[in-house]
């Protein structure tokens, strides 16, 4: 019993072990494929701006106040692949993006986004950056040069809110796993969180909660491609890279589902010892029956008699009358003759004879016998 207990308490703990390795990792599939979803969004957004730069670029001469070129600035926000469509150009700082209006002075060239694509003559993504006119959003820039005849003119950029990822993820994550899903953000390389649901959240620290004690940003920068699952005291967090931003996406798992799972495997852990248990009860009741009770017949049990043997009958005599200091009669019998019995007559005759014997015997002691006829 102790034996089965034991072995119980070992396999939960192995079942238990076993289960948060399942779980982390269909946690970090779901992770994955957002961050995949995430990768492939970005590429896309960096070939319509690459395709926006191209056509922009063929109006050289004739950008500024061009309603074709607005007609597509509105086509590319229209779509929702944008929040924000401009064009910067390099002569004279003229900026024309669509639904907003910049504050007076605003000179796109000294901005980060502009430099740096200046710089670079090449696509470029920036930021995340805090959008001016909402602290609480963070945005991130898309940017390609303009050419005219290898001439560098201008600059075209695509500003995208990171809170886009929310209704990204959702689209493509399989539906029955939401509902497991508390939040999903994204942090920078400090840890810090860049995009949120709860605007109270932006600008905190994720290393820094107390109920996350190994998850420092340390470790946050060492994350592999595949990811890591930190599990905290009521949630889980998959945290996996976007290599492509050097920004990462966490996913809040809610703990019911790994509680509900390892209660579940527990129960069905101790239904399965149960039955075991039952199972060696049942073996062990058989095995005594029809196995051991014979075998110690055998061994302490005369073969002819069914008495016992002279080492059984010392170990009871002295069991139940010498070491209890209880009185009685010791009355031995002795067969004349018994060996030349033995020799004149077959086993089954001797057998008879014995057994004839001690039913008399038997019959005289009555119940004030010790050893009750085992066979007759």
């Amino acid at each position: 019993m102790f034996g089965l207990l034991l072995s119980a308490v070992i396999a939960f703990f192995h079942v238990k072990n076993w289960l948060v390795l399942a779980v982390k990792d269909e946690q970090l599939t779901i992770a994955s494929v957002a961050q995949t979803t995430t990768e492939q969004w970005i590429a896309s957004s960096k070939e319509s701006m690459k395709t926006f730069a191209k056509k922009t670029s063929s109006f050289a001469g004739n950008i500024e106040n061009n309603e074709l070129l607005d007609a597509l600035i509105s086509q590319y926000t229209d779509s929702n692949q944008f929040d924000f469509v401009s064009i910067s150009l390099e002569e004279n700082g003229y900026y024309r993006i669509n639904n907003w209006q910049p504050p007076s002075g605003y000179d796109p060239r000294v901005r980060p986004w502009y430099s740096a694509t200046k710089i670079n003559q090449h696509m470029t993504i920036n930021g995340p950056y805090i959008g001016i006119d909402d602290p609480d959003v963070y945005y991130l820039t898309v940017s390609a040069p303009l050419f005219n005849h290898s001439e560098f003119i201008g600059v075209v950029s695509g500003d995208i809110k990171l809170t886009r990822l929310d209704s990204l993820f959702a689209k493509y994550v399989d539906p029955s796993s939401l509902s497991h899903i508390k939040n999903n953000f994204v942090i920078d390389s400090d840890s810090k969180i860049i995009a949120h649901q709860d605007k109270s959240k932006i600008g905190t620290f994720l290393a820094s909660s107390t109920y996350l004690k190994d998850m420092t940003s340390i470790r946050l920068s060492e994350i592999s491609l595949k990811g890591e699952v930190f599990v905290a005291e009521n949630v889980m967090y998959a945290v996996v890279p976007i290599p492509s931003l050097n920004l990462k996406i966490v996913m809040e798992f809610s703990k019911e589902e790994l509680n509900s799972r390892l209660l579940s495997e527990t129960v069905q852990l101790l239904v399965h010892f149960l039955v075991v248990f039952i199972l060696v009860v049942v073996a062990l009741f058989v095995a005594n029956k029809n196995v051991i009770k014979p075998l110690f017949n055998f061994l302490e049990l005369d073969n002819e008699t069914a008495l016992p043997n002279k080492k059984s009958f010392k170990q009871i005599v002295c069991s139940k009358f010498l070491e209890t200091e209880t009185s009685g009669l010791l009355l031995i019998i002795n067969l004349d003759y018994f060996n030349a019995l033995t020799s004149s007559y077959s086993s089954i005759v001797v057998k008879q004879l014995l057994n004839q014997v001690k039913s008399r015997v038997e019959n005289q002691i009555g119940v004030l016998g010790i050893f009750p006829s085992k066979v007759t």
